[in-house]
């Protein structure tokens, strides 16, 4: 009996710490057709950087891969370190084969995440990203300007 009353708890404990692990169901602030990621474009439209006004990237004036190919959006609570926090992004069948394309096209470039009008991640690609997701870190000070996180 003490045995199974030990391993309810260790159940319970278990799903507890699985449920906290992510947070779901958050949802990007801007517009949808401004929302997404971009490659460079010396014609294209000015974005400055998420936190520096002084830093702008001309980039292409629609999101090569647009919000609406993303399925879902986590935090990831193990990842976060101090004033940073981790965000998942899982996306769509559709974007997911879209998503490995832009990356293969901007292999060895940089490409840029935009959302609510800034540019929040500016990574260089080093592999085609063909898995379905892909993440970065935010800085805690910016998380309500950026996300609806219930």
């Amino acid at each position: 009996m003490r045995i199974e009353k030990l391993s309810l708890i260790a159940i319970l404990l278990l799903m507890i710490v699985t449920s906290c692990a992510t947070r779901n169901n958050i949802t990007l602030k801007g517009d949808p057709e401004v929302n997404g990621f971009y490659e460079l474009d010396d014609n294209g439209k000015e974005f400055e950087v998420l936190g520096n006004s002084d830093l702008k990237f001309k980039l292409k004036n629609i999101p090569s891969v647009k919000s609406d190919r993303i399925d879902r959006l986590e935090i990831d609570m193990e990842a976060n370190q101090a004033g940073w926090t981790s965000i998942n992004v899982f996306f769509t069948e559709k974007g997911k084969s879209e998503f490995a394309n832009f990356t293969r096209k901007n292999m060895n470039k940089q490409i840029f995440y935009v959302v609510n009008g800034v540019i929040i991640t500016f990574p260089k690609v080093m592999g085609v990203i063909d898995g379905g997701r892909t993440q970065y870190v935010v800085n805690d000070k910016y998380l309500d300007s950026l996300f609806l996180i219930p």
